[in-house]
């Protein structure tokens, strides 16, 4: 009877253990301390948090923020406030991080957020899990978490299929009007759609058109599309530019700026643009990429991404496919780069 007692008691001195770490947004009051000296907090925040008015905050994986603690009182001047992030363990006395401050407000700098969480016993560490960030006052050797909010990390970036396409503008004039489009025909002819975010979702994309600028074809044969040094962004005046979310479905209409190349006398003249393109999720993980599209006398010849450092060329369509990546891709443009390759 005393073994049972005691593993009883064991089993509960555990769970008071986790009871501060658990992944669950305190109520009002709750975490707050109650023991002498103790000042209750109003609240935590993180740099570019994200809350998606259903009850979650996502923060970035992968990245030093900031985190600020605000309290309801005034913390004594002779009083440290320490920040640290838990997974469900408690951690070491060297996961603190100091809060430089005065009166209510208080700054942890570049705390380090982890690009996924192992919350307690689980074996994988996966994104788009819950976090606690817990607050301390006091002594870090010797005080007591006070109190503890929790946040969801996103690490991962968004996934997008991206797809250009180009028709003249009839028989009469050179123009050239690009469509780009997340979404292609599947088998059955069955439209399929690759543009999203499985954590904290898309904020949204940008496109933006410089240009043209003409140049002939290489000695190779094929136009030197990475070599253009007439461009300089910041001395130009975007030709077209468009923004949205999921999915992109568009086209840049039929502009005096856009037109295609033309065949002189000894080689093709290949009319090229200068395409700047961003994607991020809401807490800020961003890939950007740049390119150069060439345009031939009546089609795309062929779209130079510094991104995946290569030139893709037009398919028997005259569709060229720049990104096909209908996965959350982590911790990075490398990654995007090595899958696609």
């Amino acid at each position: 009877m005393k073994k049972l007692l005691l593993v009883l008691l064991v089993v509960a001195l555990a769970s008071f253990l986790f009871a501060g770490c658990l992944p669950v947004t305190p109520s009002e009051g709750e975490g707050e301390g109650e023991g002498e000296g103790e000042v209750p907090v109003a609240a935590i925040t993180v740099e570019d948090e994200y809350d998606d008015g259903l009850g979650t905050i996502y923060v970035r994986g992968c990245s030093s923020l900031d985190v600020t603690v605000t309290f309801a009182e005034a913390v004594a001047a002779d009083q440290d406030v320490w920040v640290r992030l838990n997974d469900g363990s408690k951690g070491d006395p060297f996961s603190w991080y100091l809060a430089e401050g005065s009166g209510t407000v208080f700054v942890a700098e570049d705390v380090s957020f982890p690009c996924c969480v192992q919350f307690k016993d689980k074996v994988e560490c996966n994104d788009c899990e819950p976090l606690c960030i817990e607050v301390m006052v006091g002594d870090v050797c010797c005080s007591e978490v006070i109190y503890h909010e929790t946040r969801t990390v996103d690490s991962e970036y968004p996934y997008l299929a991206l797809y250009l396409s180009v028709e003249d503008c009839g028989p009469c004039d050179d123009l050239a009007n690009i469509s780009f489009t997340s979404s292609k025909l599947g088998e059955c002819d069955v439209e399929e759609e690759c543009c999203g975010d499985d954590c904290s979702g898309v904020a949204g994309w940008t496109v933006t058109v410089y240009g043209p600028v003409f140049i002939e074809e290489s000695e190779g044969g094929d136009p030197d599309f990475e070599d253009l040094g007439g461009y300089n962004p910041e001395c130009m005046t975007p030709c077209f530019e468009d923004s949205g979310v999921c999915p992109i479905d568009g086209s840049t209409g039929c502009l005096d700026c856009l037109v295609f190349g033309y065949d002189s006398d000894e080689e093709p003249v290949y009319a090229t643009y200068y395409v700047e393109l961003t994607f991020a999720d809401n807490v800020g993980n961003q890939w950007e990429d740049r390119w150069f599209v060439g345009l031939d006398s009546d089609e795309i010849a062929g779209v130079a991404s510094e991104m995946l450092n290569r030139t893709i060329e037009p398919n028997k369509d005259g569709i060229v496919e720049v990104y096909n990546l209908c996965e959350e891709v982590p911790n990075g443009i490398g990654h995007i780069v090595g899958i696609i390759e």
